[in-house]
């Protein structure tokens, strides 16, 4: 599932076990676990409330025995419905299982069969994700603020996220992301792009230096390559088919580029 902080839905991937040679896994930091459980452990195009649909019930002053208290208790039947549905269809195709779907119950994430996002320049931010009924989110927008939950997920064990930072404005009162990281396994992996194109990497708590042109595995289902070129690519996946991959990159202009495309998620 995903869950992506930006404007669409309102105001955040691993199941392969292993860690990298002569590393242990270590306990989760207490602060994205705290994270993870406060933002329901999801993934929202761009902010924490993800696109759950609201059912008032009691609208139009009607009570549970009004009108729309009839209307909301029949759409809560209908979308119930449609989650069950969509679970055992997930199940009998491979995907990953959603919890929420269409505004059922669970932690307000989408589920996506394919989605893709990204935060370049000053910051120009987009999201475009089809659902698995076949329903399309898109948009775009600028936005020069810092996103701590830039792009998140619950499809993996431990998560996953995106977050930027964005550094002073310029004269003209621009910003760029100043930084980017990427989070998974319980905070136990961490990622950071600054906009100079330095990478600092951490894996089950460990500092790693990452080798130009090689892929490294990272554990819990995620590897990484440098690129000759600087440009950073980060691949979590889950087992069941579900991956999301994310590439950061300097932009030569003070800032860091990120890019994310998910599959089953």
């Amino acid at each position: 599932m995903l869950n992506v902080g930006n404007p669409l839905f309102g105001s955040p991937l691993a199941s392969a076990d292993g860690a990298p040679s002569g590393t242990a896994q270590g306990p989760a930091p207490a602060a994205f676990a705290s994270a993870r459980t406060a933002a329901g452990d999801n993934i929202t195009p761009f902010g924490p409330a993800g696109s759950t649909i609201p059912i008032d019930p009691g609208g139009f002053g009607g009570g549970s025995f009004g009108l729309n208290g009839f209307l909301g208790q029949f759409m809560s039947m209908i979308q119930s419905a449609f989650s069950q549905l969509a679970q055992l269809f997930s199940q009998s195709f491979g995907g990953a299982i959603p919890s929420s779907v269409g505004g059922g119950s669970g932690n307000n994430q989408q589920y996506f069969t394919n989605a893709t996002a990204s935060s370049v320049g000053d910051p120009h931010d987009t999201f475009n994700g089809t659902m698995l009924g076949g329903q399309v989110e898109s948009g775009k927008w600028n936005n020069m603020s810092s996103h701590p939950d830039l792009l998140s997920s619950n499809s993996f064990p431990g998560g996953f996220r995106i977050s930027t930072t964005v550094g002073a404005p310029n004269e003209r009162g621009v910003t760029q992301n100043d930084s980017a990281t990427i989070t998974s396994n319980d905070g136990r992996n961490v990622i950071t792009m600054n906009q100079n194109g330095t990478v600092a990497v951490t894996a089950n708590g460990h500092t790693l230096e990452l080798p130009v042109g090689r892929t490294i595995s990272l554990g819990a289902g995620e590897t990484a390559t440098l690129e000759p070129g600087g440009k950073l690519s980060v691949t979590q996946t889950n087992g069941q088919g579900g991956s999301i991959t994310t590439t950061l990159a300097s932009n030569g202009k003070g800032g860091v580029n990120v890019e994310a495309s998910a599959h089953d998620v």
